[in-house]
């Protein structure tokens, strides 16, 4: 199945974590329990899907802590803002409010598809005003030995290709159903791949800085 191929990425990337960060410091320590539990998520899926369990309420659970997770990288691992305190907790109050909302609402069995779409939203702004202010300072920064550019590039490629994808979520099941090419689980292999690989090479960066000072 072509859903292994996110499980082998998130692995490689997770072993590639205990390798190069375990001396990295503690911002970084924290990719290694986040990515553990995101490929536990991934395996609890798959025997979710195969023993037909509804496995939503852990995906939503995945919702609010990849969201959370990924305002601690880019808060203390990648410089946004002079305010950047300010705007990751406004943040994080307003899509805590509006998951909150949608899971009471639409009940916590239903995947809070509308939550996972407004997080990349955020966070794909939050990205792209990163890369605005590093353009715009003033020291130099080698951009492909960077650690932090490389980790927020994943993470901006896939949240808007997510978005994307499931804002076209029914056009891309009618294919599926219509001609049996599974193109949503394609692009999300795609967009795992460039995420799990632009952060394992950020780890490596972030690996050769550490040994070269």
């Amino acid at each position: 199945m072509i859903v292994y191929l996110n499980i082998l990425f998130e692995l490689i990337c997770f072993l590639l974590a205990l390798i190069t960060l375990t001396k990295a410091g503690k911002k970084w320590l924290m990719f290694i329990p986040y990515l553990f539990i995101v490929l536990g998520i991934e395996l609890w899926g798959m025997y979710a899907y195969a023993q037909k369990i509804n496995s939503n309420v852990v995906y939503n659970f995945y919702v609010l802590l990849n969201f959370v997770f990924i305002q601690f990288v880019l808060h203390k691992i990648c410089t946004i803002t002079t305010n950047r305190d300010r705007t990751n907790v406004l943040f994080l109050f307003i899509f805590t409010l509006f998951f909150v909302s949608e899971v009471y609402y639409f009940g916590y069995k239903n995947f809070a598809v509308k939550s996972i779409i407004f997080s990349y939203f955020l966070i794909s702004v939050q990205c792209l005003y990163y890369f605005y202010t590093l353009l715009k300072q003033d020291s130099f920064v080698n951009l492909p030995q960077h650690a932090p550019f490389w980790l927020a590039a994943g993470i901006l490629f896939h949240a808007i290709g997510s978005t994307v994808s499931y804002l076209f979520y029914d056009y891309l099941v009618t294919i599926y159903l219509e001609l049996g090419i599974p193109v949503r689980q394609i692009i999300f292999v795609f967009l795992n791949f460039i995420l799990y690989g632009s952060w394992s090479y950020a780890f490596i960066c972030k690996y050769r800085q550490r040994i070269s000072s």
